[in-house]
């Protein structure tokens, strides 16, 4: 009777435990989705939850300002915005295969490995929860910079490619005039926004025009502080052609001539935390640096390759669609839960709580059988009675 009530007793801790593990279970599936979770595919090939949460947080801003001037929906101009953009990676990848790539990056994780640790000690000095906060901030999951890097080393087989077949300049001389007849040299100041500053730096960034067009030198403003771009490490301006820049940066720049000011232009930029940012220009143009040209021609023909391979990714994104399936039909966009790298917490529980359960069961039964009286055979009843 005694080892009944222990039988007893543990059944019922089990019991608890598998209980408390359903619950956990529930209620972390009701905060986070899995990174890997699909929402939909792009030429066959799929497109996961977190890279749709990171579009939905990028676009957000946009998407809002887009609603407010059409009197749309956010979510419309937001899904607008995401399809439009959820192509990008796929085209690449089209286009090299199209080209004879493969596209393989179980075959460059030791370069992407390589990579993201250099990116943890050149960026965050080596402090890998610095660098998982900066993720966090940036709508990132562990997954999807992984997937970025092998999409950029991909990438970086493009750019060998390309001159292989033709589809660039290569001779130095060509490419020399290439960048003389298609490259505009300008400098800019840059004031990055978003709802809470965007009239205090419109305010900055007009005053800082005022400044230009009463004499006052770009370099000069540039010192006193009147950009947040910090990205023109030589302090000589930058040499743009068509397709390296974003197109209403662009099409200002491209208008101007020699010496002359733009208006305030309101465009999409990368600031110095990498993020693609709204951002207000004022752009000057100059003459091209022949000294600079010379110096600096193999990143000019970088960029140059880069403007062609982009006009041909622009293609080959228009060509494809993004198929949708019910789960991402499901989502609220402007409401995602964030996502979840590796294994939630739930299944850790429940990995806990099935190894406890086995366990549990096992010394159970051992206990029982350890305990339980042996029958009496009928030779030793037999025997028994005869005495």
């Amino acid at each position: 009777m005694k080892f009944r009530f222990v039988y007893l007793k543990i059944a019922a801790l089990l019991l608890c435990l598998v209980t408390v593990c359903a619950s956990l279970s529930a209620c972390a599936n009701s905060e986070q989705v899995n990174a890997k979770k699909v929402v939909g595919t792009v030429d066959g090939m799929e497109i996961c939850y977190d890279e749709l949460y990171m579009l939905a947080n990028r676009y957000r801003a946009t998407a809002e300002k887009a609603a407010k001037e059409k009197g749309s929906s956010i979510s419309d101009e937001l899904e607008k915005l995401i399809e439009e953009n959820i192509t990008l990676h796929t085209a690449m990848i089209c286009q090299g295969e199209s080209l004879g790539l493969s596209y393989n990056p179980k075959e460059w994780k030791d370069s992407i490995d390589r990579e993201i640790t250099s990116i943890i000690n050149n960026s965050f000095e080596g402090d890998k929860n610095a660098y998982r906060e900066s993720m966090k901030q940036n709508s990132l999951t562990e997954r999807y910079v992984e997937y970025t890097i092998g999409v950029d080393l991909f990438y970086e087989q493009l750019l060998v490619e390309y001159p292989k077949r033709g589809l660039v300049l290569s001779g130095e001389a060509d490419v020399r005039t290439y960048v003389e007849e298609n490259f505009i040299h300008v400098y800019h100041l840059a004031l990055f926004f978003d709802e809470s500053n965007q009239a205090e730096q419109f305010a900055r960034i007009t005053e800082a025009r005022e400044k230009l067009m009463a004499g006052e030198s770009m370099y000069s403003l540039i010192k006193k502080g009147y950009t947040e771009d910090f990205l023109d490490p030589s302090a000589k301006g930058y040499y743009i052609t068509k397709g390296s820049m974003d197109e209403a940066y662009e099409k200002a720049a491209f208008d101007l001539h020699l010496g002359q000011i733009s208006e305030v232009v309101e465009a999409k930029g990368y600031n110095n935390d990498n993020q693609y940012s709204s951002c207000y220009y004022v752009i000057q143009r100059f003459d091209l640096d022949e000294d600079y040209v010379n110096e600096h021609l193999n990143d000019l023909q970088t960029e140059y390759y880069n403007s062609v391979i982009y006009a041909d990714l622009q293609k080959k994104q228009a060509a494809l669609s993004f198929e949708e399936n019910d789960f991402y039909r499901e989502l609220n966009l402007t409401d995602l839960p964030a996502p979840r790298d590796g294994m939630p917490t739930w299944a850790l529980f429940a990995i806990i709580g099935g190894i406890v359960v086995v366990f549990g069961g096992a010394l159970t039964l051992s206990i029982v059988l350890i305990c339980k009286k042996p029958k009496k055979t009928k030779q030793a009843a037999l025997g028994k009675g005869t005495k």
